[in-house]
């Protein structure tokens, strides 16, 4: 790992993020003390090639592009600016999403560009949660109709099963009656616990900090805590 001035390495080691340089052939050459402890000392190995080409491809595009053809003519004012997702397991063996923010930096300094990650795992976790949650409410809300829609249904074959018993003497009809109505008010009652469990998933709500996704609490404020 190169060494950087001073002044520069205490303010990316001040910064709460990872954040790795690399250099004119797009390798990774420095690192600061959030993305070691992150993602260890085998920074570059971990990225992989995939990662920097990613960043060389895109960069080389967008020059050619501001520069119509001419390499090396971007203008200042305007720093391309790659975002990239990247899935890696950590230190703690524990698989997480970061997204990259990658940019170029002035010829003065002794490396290239700079990528800046942002752990983005609970936001996705948050994101999958509510998904799901839309799945499980449109598949409620179809349930529903359909159950209110068959609780008519059963109505009406009841009132017709009353009706055909009233006009009947028949023993036998009447012992068939009796088994169809015994059926129909089984269904009736599945039918209206189904719904009552609907209404009642429908009525849980949880309250949340979406302030806990962006930031972790420090030592000093854990301690304060208990």
């Amino acid at each position: 790992m190169i060494d950087l001035d001073k002044d520069i390495s205490f303010v990316l080691d001040f910064i709460p993020i990872p954040v790795v340089g690399w250099d004119k052939s797009f390798k990774i050459v420095y690192w600061n003390s959030r993305a070691e402890t992150e993602f260890g000392k085998n920074i570059a190995g971990l990225l992989g090639s995939p990662f920097m080409k990613e960043i060389s491809v895109s960069l080389e595009s967008f020059i050619n592009k501001k520069a119509g053809g001419k390499k090396n003519s971007h203008s200042k004012k305007d720093p391309p600016t790659i975002i990239q997702r990247t899935e890696i397991k950590t230190e703690t063996s524990e698989e997480k999403s970061y997204e990259w923010v990658s940019f170029l930096l002035n010829a003065e300094f002794s490396i290239r560009g700079l990528s800046m990650a942002k752990d983005i795992s609970k936001i996705e976790l948050l994101q999958k949660k509510m998904l799901e949650t839309r799945r499980l409410a449109t598949v409620g809300q179809l349930i529903g109709r359909v159950s209110h829609e068959a609780n008519n249904l059963l109505m009406e074959v009841m009132c017709g099963l009353n009706g055909a018993e009233s006009n009947t003497k028949d023993p036998k009809v009447l012992e068939d009656l009796n088994m169809a109505m015994d059926g129909a008010l089984k269904i009736k009652t599945l039918l209206k616990s189904l719904l009552s469990n609907i209404r009642k998933i429908r009525s849980e709500k949880t309250l949340f900090d979406v302030c806990l996704l962006y930031t972790s609490p420090s030592p000093r404020d854990r301690t304060r805590s208990r």
